[in-house]
């Protein structure tokens, strides 16, 4: 265990909690350089996620810098896991840039009459809408999946906006958090002509496709029950473990 890692992590860690949580859990087993080699399951355990949700969050923050990921070089091929300070994530800007050499006029002591003074104003990246509707699916679901159900809601002539986009997130995160398949999820709502998917409409679906049901709620055609499902959930985790 690496207290040094542990503390960088929780004061400057990723903002998403579940890419938090993995990477403390990583540094639970890692040295003081950040190095170690859990296997999945082991992970999965200490953190209590699904094999394929811890898979994906590792992806995640691969891809953001937080980790680096050596395939198959550890103990029993296991992958080996470096976590990466917060200041190689985002490294400090110490040296001003060299505007003489970018801007010739600022720096002459008789700039050429008549020459046009530099423009102050920096132009930033416009993000669009879809952008920003990506953006918040991408954290909770694969890629594949997110833009197919994008698309899928394109062809309904019912396109995502910004705030549907995030109560749909919160809801493949209580499928994530419970055990589901997020990705399975996201295809479930194509098939059934589903404008959204909700954590309940899911577990239920998939319980009688299954056999079984294992989530109890409101279901797309149904109406509450009366039963309050933060309750039920946290209740289904207890018998779980």
């Amino acid at each position: 265990m690496s207290i040094k890692i542990m503390s960088m992590i929780w004061d400057d860690g990723p903002a998403k909690q579940s890419e938090r949580f993995v990477l403390l859990a990583l540094a639970d087993y890692a040295n003081d350089q950040g190095e170690c080699w859990p296997s999945i399951a082991g992970i999965a355990r200490k953190t209590c996620l699904t094999e394929r949700g811890v898979q994906k969050i590792l992806r995640r923050l691969s891809d953001d810098g937080w980790l680096l990921i050596e395939v198959g070089t550890g103990r029993k091929n296991c992958n080996i896991y470096t976590v990466k300070t917060p200041n190689d994530v985002h490294p400090e800007q110490s040296s001003p840039p060299n505007l003489s050499a970018e801007t010739p006029n600022l720096s002459a002591e008789n700039p050429e009459q008549g020459s046009p003074e530099p423009s102050l104003t920096i132009n930033k990246p416009s993000v669009s809408r879809g952008d920003i509707v990506h953006q918040h699916l991408i954290a909770w679901a694969g890629g594949s999946a997110v833009r197919s159900f994008i698309e899928y809601r394109r062809k309904m002539r019912k396109p995502l906006t910004e705030t549907a986009a995030m109560r749909q997130a919160e809801q493949l995160k209580k499928i994530f958090q419970a055990g589901g398949d997020t990705d399975d999820a996201l295809g479930m709502a194509e098939e059934k002509g589903w404008r959204s998917v909700q954590a309940d409409w899911y577990f239920n679906a998939k319980g009688k496709r299954d056999g079984q049901s294992n989530y109890s709620g409101q279901s797309p055609q149904g109406r509450d029950n009366g039963a309050d499902p933060a309750l039920e959930q946290i209740a289904r985790l207890a018998r779980l473990r």
